[in-house]
């Protein structure tokens, strides 16, 4: 679970986040259902 679309994009490092990482971050976390919530609550 430490991969990076795992981790939210604001605890990413700059040179990571972006509009295509932002874009697969939320697809991934669209794709995970019911754990994204969780993932976005979780710290890391």
């Amino acid at each position: 679970m430490d991969t990076p679309e795992c981790v939210p994009a604001s605890d990413r490092p700059a040179s990571q986040s972006g509009p295509s990482e932002a874009a697969g971050w939320r697809r991934s976390a669209r794709a995970a259902g019911p754990a994204a919530p969780r993932l976005q609550s979780s710290p890391g």
